[in-house]
């Protein structure tokens, strides 16, 4: 386990790794991590609103959610 990120959640959808880690340091920040994206220093509000969007346009690439309406 690493000193500096603790990981929360972690799944594969739609052929890309999805991670959540917070931060042990840095005032307990969360980082997303979809694919090749890498989103830092997130607070709790912004981590749950990226791990979202990440989850569900993975789902949309699988077509386990339409996303048209949008």
């Amino acid at each position: 386990m690493s000193n500096y990120n603790y990981t929360c959640f972690e799944i594969k959808l739609a052929g890309f790794p999805i991670k959540l880690e917070q931060s042990r340091k840095k005032g307990k920040l969360f980082t997303v991590t979809y694919g090749a994206q890498i989103n830092r220093d997130l607070s709790y509000s912004e981590g749950c609103e990226k791990l979202g969007q990440v989850i569900f346009h993975a789902l949309s690439l699988d077509s386990k959610v339409d996303n048209s309406g949008d």
